[in-house]
């Protein structure tokens, strides 16, 4: 009879374990604006329920550690096309929202872009930057992923790589990349702060206008925020170097190329062999160039690490700096 006994209660108990890991949950983040949440009509079809802002907070039911979802159309739906619809809690209620509408995590935070930057493709400043993040972008951070330093020579500041999430409007999705710690905020005045600036810029009504901006001067935001915040309603160039972490100047300051081998050393049109720049011109052992600076990302090619300098005689391009020795003395 013991025995009967002590079988049953292991019974319950992994009954008991096994419903609670199905319906555990995890932290979710509505990054879409407008996003909408969605309840179950029939099998294989939604019906819209009400919209969220980006940013609410909603929890994610997982099941074998990934979320419990659905294929399934909507009831408004012209083509009946299949999405993917993941079962979701908000406000104590059950609901589903549309796959890469949201991010989640056991340790999630939200944050926002100061200003246009780029996100990488992997922790690294020589990686490619193709993916232009504008500013006031609501983002969501992982802080789960682990930090990396980020190699800069940027004062006595550590940066950070942090994994992020934001809604690309273009492509209608969640996308993820690394960003430098530098390059947002996560404080909570921060964030409303940038909403009611992005609401201001949308509002035509100089009053309405002017009275969303006293809203922020009741914030305790940052003083990045509030430079980012003066700069949304300056008129400036559009900016085509996606750069996150700048570029250093010395001046005009001449070099002489150093090849060892002899073999040329390749002039590009952009920073960094991942870039997409394309090979403009060469150069060979003893040429003499004229630089104005560089960039801060340190790459390391053939065993050497340097940065990028920006050359602008005899050619205007882009060289490995470990293949330049500076000249020093009068000629310089």
């Amino acid at each position: 009879m013991m025995n009967r006994k002590i079988l049953l209660t292991i019974f319950l108990c992994l009954i008991t374990a096994c419903v609670a890991f199905a319906d555990s949950k995890q932290k979710g983040i509505a990054l879409q604006k407008d996003c909408s949440l969605w309840t179950k009509k029939s099998e294989g079809m939604m019906e819209y329920a009400l919209t969220i802002e980006p940013g609410t907070e909603i929890e994610v039911y997982m099941e074998n550690g990934k979320p419990v979802s659905e294929k399934a159309t909507w009831t408004t739906s012209k083509d009946k096309s299949n999405l993917l619809f993941v079962k979701c809690a908000y406000k104590d209620t059950d609901y589903y929202i549309i796959q890469n509408r949201f991010a989640y995590g056991e340790s999630i935070s939200t944050g926002v872009v100061y200003a246009d930057c780029a996100a990488y493709n992997s922790p690294n400043l020589a990686d490619v930057r193709a993916k232009k993040v504008s500013a006031m972008t609501l983002i969501v951070i992982d802080k789960t992923f682990k930090e990396i330093p980020a190699l800069l020579l940027y004062g006595d500041q550590d940066y950070y790589f942090y994994r992020v999430y934001w809604f690309d409007e273009n492509a209608y999705s969640v996308r993820r990349g690394f960003m430098l710690s530098s390059k947002f905020s996560t404080t909570r005045d921060d964030v409303t702060a940038a909403r009611i600036a992005k609401a201001a810029l949308a509002e035509s009504d100089e009053a309405k206008r002017s009275e969303l901006l006293l809203n922020i001067g009741e914030l305790e935001i940052s003083y990045t925020m509030l430079l980012a915040v003066d700069a949304m309603f300056e008129e400036k160039p559009e900016v085509d170097d996606l750069s996150s972490y700048g570029e250093y100047w010395h001046g005009n300051k001449k070099f002489t190329i150093v090849s060892d081998d002899g073999s040329a050393i390749n002039v590009r049109d952009k920073p960094g062999i991942n870039a997409g720049g394309n090979v403009i011109a060469q150069l060979h052992h003893g040429d003499v160039v004229i630089s104005e600076g560089g960039n801060m990302a340190l790459e390391f090619i053939d065993g050497m690490g340097a940065h990028w300098m920006h050359i602008t005689s005899p050619v205007d391009g882009w060289i490995f700096g470990a293949y330049a020795s500076e000249i020093v003395g009068p000629s310089n």
